[in-house]
C-alpha cells in the first residue's frame, strides 16, 4: 500500500470505492449534485413529517372543537328543554 492511498477521500458509489481525488472536474461536480441532492431529500423529508404531525394535531383540535360544540349544543338543548316543561 503507497501512502498516496491512505491520504485520497474514498466514497462508496453501487458498492464500488472511489477516490474523490481522481475524478474529473464533470465527475466532482456530478458527486456535488448527488451529495446536495441526499441533503435537500433528507431536509425536506423532515420538514414533511413535521408537516404530517403538525396536520395531525390540527385535526385532534379540530376535532375536540366540534365534539365540544356539539356538548355545548346538546346541554342548551336539555336545560331549554327542561326550562320549558315545568
Amino acid at each position: 500500500m503507497t501512502d498516496t492511498a491512505d491520504t485520497r477521500t474514498p466514497f462508496t458509489l453501487n458498492g464500488v470505492e472511489h477516490f474523490i481525488e481522481e475524478l474529473t472536474d464533470e465527475q466532482r461536480t456530478q458527486l456535488n449534485l448527488i451529495v446536495a441532492s441526499e441533503n435537500t431529500l433528507s431536509r425536506l423529508t423532515a420538514e414533511s413529517n413535521l408537516m404530517m404531525i403538525a396536520k395531525e394535531k390540527i385535526i385532534i383540535d379540530l376535532q375536540d372543537s366540534l365534539n365540544n360544540e356539539n356538548t355545548s349544543e346538546i346541554s342548551e338543548y336539555k336545560t331549554v328543554t327542561n326550562g320549558s316543561d315545568t
